[in-house]
């Protein structure tokens, strides 16, 4: 876990001192994701600063990671929870001996054996940054499902990047203003879709792809992986298959040598995520915080989860009116803004576990494997409506099932039979009719264009509907909003 920062100079623009003080000042932004270790590496066609959280590896981990020439040098934010698999492969097949350090010690060697798609090859959280002098060149690479965040920006005279917002703006390169087509965006979905983010310049490296960054050619993206790759019948072993990935997903991430706890909360996620660790992991503590003067207290389900598996629980409580005095600093960490209030409570829950571990496993991300929001299905008045509309008629129908939508919602309804789309952009939006006839005026970008990209990702795939919806929001609502709270909170 760390976080780097760098510049690609398309044309030589200033000393190589110069450029590492540059790029050792972008690195300082990032101090609180890598409070472990910092470097900063500078080369005739590149530059990277590096800030490392020793997760794995804590001695002889340190970053950049060089194959045995030293001419490929890669840097790694997230975890390879694959590796000493990998490590077996270069053995194997390439007669490589990859000895101690981290699991990033064996991504320059795959780099160089399978070339830039070697990325196909690792099952983790990542996003890395390669560095090829033999043809100079440097690529960046996101994970599947964009767990970890990469951003770019082109400059004038070169190609900035980072973990986070903050090193771009300090490069001093990329001014810092509001991209004005994505405010209405933003304020539809919580968050900018796509590769856009708020900030006038700055681009996500969208998950599952990589950017190659060449002086001889213009930059070109990528993608390696897609998420609606193909349908999978269902077979009657379906719920063995599903036990034993999850089993092994919860076993490589407890890969670590720093202590590791759970955030339980007593729902369904969480507890099923503690029961996965138990069957690795007896030792590891759950952990659940609660915040003074709210209705909804999940100690009681939380201590019951905890006692049926026998698993260390720490109980956290919140400062009263810490929610106020944690604004500003949200607010700081917050720089590709999502509007969720969800972010201020996450950030006290990683701050309170932190006291005693380095290491914190979270269900984010069932929900748009499982379903498990309510837009995935009708409301029950939506579904008597739909039941009685083709017999007494729209309006008959609307006055038996005590239905109330506004137009939007109404349209989307009408058009359910046929696709979900509209109904499902209706269910993720933040806006009211009356906003969306007040920012009328506004030129923006269609805040809807990315879902229903997915939408059709999902049916020319073969999806049915409720598939289809679960692909849209893995490809955007869960790397945009979710996985981006999450990893800001808890780095």
């Amino acid at each position: 876990m760390c976080g780097f920062a760098g510049l690609y100079p398309l044309l030589p623009f200033e000393s190589g001192a110069a450029l590492r003080a540059r790029v050792t000042a972008m690195a300082d932004t990032l101090a609180h994701r890598g409070p472990d270790a910092a470097s900063t590496t500078v080369l005739p066609f590149a530059a990277v600063g590096f800030r490392r959280l020793a997760i794995l590896g804590l001695t002889g981990g340190d970053q950049p990671v060089a194959n045995r020439s030293g001419e490929i040098r890669v840097f790694c934010n997230g975890e390879i929870y694959n590796h000493e698999d990998l490590r077996q492969r270069l053995r194997q097949d390439q007669g490589i001996e990859v000895v101690g350090g981290s699991d990033a010690a064996v991504l320059p060697h795959l780099y160089e054996c399978y070339g830039e798609r070697f990325v196909e090859l690792l099952n983790g959280m990542f996003a890395i940054c390669v560095l090829d002098a033999r043809d100079q060149s440097c690529r960046l690479y996101r994970d599947r499902l964009g767990i970890k965040p990469l951003y770019v920006a082109m400059a004038r005279h070169a190609v900035v990047f980072g973990s986070e917002l903050k090193p771009i703006w300090r490069s001093g390169l990329i001014s810092a203003a509001v991209a004005e087509d994505q405010v209405v965006p933003f304020l539809e979905r919580f968050y900018a879709p796509g590769k856009q983010t708020l900030a006038r310049g700055i681009e996500r490296v969208m998950p599952g792809e990589f950017l190659v960054l060449h002086r001889a050619e213009t930059p070109r993206t990528q993608r390696y992986w897609s998420l609606a790759a193909r349908r999978e019948p269902i077979t009657s072993d379906v719920l063995g298959k599903l036990d034993a990935l999850l089993a092994d997903s919860v076993r490589l991430q407890l890969m670590a040598e720093r202590p590791i706890g759970i955030s339980l909360s007593g729902g369904l996620d969480s507890s099923l995520l503690a029961y996965y660790v138990q069957r690795s992991a007896p030792n590891v503590s759950a952990y659940t915080i609660t915040f003074p003067e709210t209705t909804l207290d999940e100690r009681r389900a939380a201590r019951e989860v905890a006692q049926a598996l026998q698993m260390p629980h720490v109980e956290l409580t919140a400062q009263r009116g810490s929610y106020l005095q944690e604004l500003e600093r949200a607010a700081a960490f917050n720089d590709d803004p999502v509007a969720d209030p969800a972010f201020v409570p996450a950030m006290q829950v990683a701050t309170a576990a932190s006291a005693h571990v380095k290491v914190l496993l979270a269900g984010t991300g069932a929900d748009e494997l499982f379903a498990g929001y309510g837009h995935y299905a009708l409301p029950w008045r939506a579904r008597i409506f739909r039941l009685l509309a083709p017999i007494l008629g729209e309006r008959a129908a609307i006055s038996g099932s005590g239905l109330q939508l506004d137009p939007t919602a109404f349209a989307a309804l009408r058009e359910y039979g046929r696709s979900r789309l509209a109904w499902h952009s209706h269910a993720m939006s933040h806006l009211r009719p009356e906003d969306r006839a007040a920012l009328a005026g506004i030129q923006s970008a269609d805040a809807t264009a990315e879902i229903a990209h997915w939408f059709a990702e999902a049916s020319g795939a073969g999806l049915d509907p409720i598939n289809q919806q679960l692909c849209a929001d893995a490809a955007t609502y869960l790397p945009h909003q979710l996985l981006a709270l999450l990893d800001r909170t808890t780095m």
